[in-house]
């Protein structure tokens, strides 16, 4: 709400009877603490805690206040109107408070991911199956293979030749190349 546009509300709820009865004092209090409130006035701002007690201090007697800091209807009105007064004179001045702002706790997501991951047994299945090879071919077939790789850069070509170089070597060699690949315990676990 606008400085201008709450100035005249409060004038307004002070103007509108000079002859304020206690239910009418109490009702403009109200009136007041809502304005105060719709534009950012605090629960605990010392304005609305002073309209509260006055409130609070309303009893009825016809023409006396039971308790409180009023004895008479005219000290509750004069009361009312200067803290009315006064708040517009410091609203005149100051201007009206502005809007609190929650704060919204700083939100921190801490995310760590830790991966490990183990070729052991890739590498053991490698191991094993190289040495099922040397334990069969000799070194002259070895290096005939090897010879072959060398030469050919495409895998694909490479690959017929082999198979027929394995199948010169005899059946048996590649029959007792791959029993011995099976029948390794760790192979043989996993098969």
């Amino acid at each position: 709400m606008e400085k201008e546009k709450v100035i005249t509300r409060l004038q307004k709820i002070v103007s509108e009877d000079t002859n304020l009865a206690p239910d009418k004092i109490g009702s403009r209090i109200s009136s007041v603490v809502s304005v105060l409130q719709s534009c950012n006035y605090d629960k605990d701002n010392s304005y609305i805690v002073q309209f509260r007690t006055m409130i609070s201090d309303l009893r009825l007697i016809p023409g006396v206040w039971a308790r409180g800091n009023y004895q008479t209807n005219e000290e509750l009105k004069y009361a009312f109107l200067n803290l009315v007064n006064e708040i517009i004179e410091d609203i005149n001045i100051i201007g009206l408070p502005e809007p609190k702002t929650e704060k919204t706790p700083a939100i921190i997501n801490n995310n760590m991911s830790q991966t490990q991951n183990q070729s052991q047994t890739q590498k053991i299945a490698i191991t094993i199956f190289l040495e099922s090879i040397k334990d069969e071919l000799t070194g002259r077939q070895m290096k005939e293979i090897k010879e072959i790789v060398e030469q050919e850069e495409d895998v694909n070509q490479a690959k017929p030749k082999i198979i027929e170089k394995l199948k010169s070597f005899g059946g048996d060699v590649l029959s007792n190349i791959i029993a011995n690949i099976i029948t390794n315990p760790t192979i043989l676990a996993s098969f």
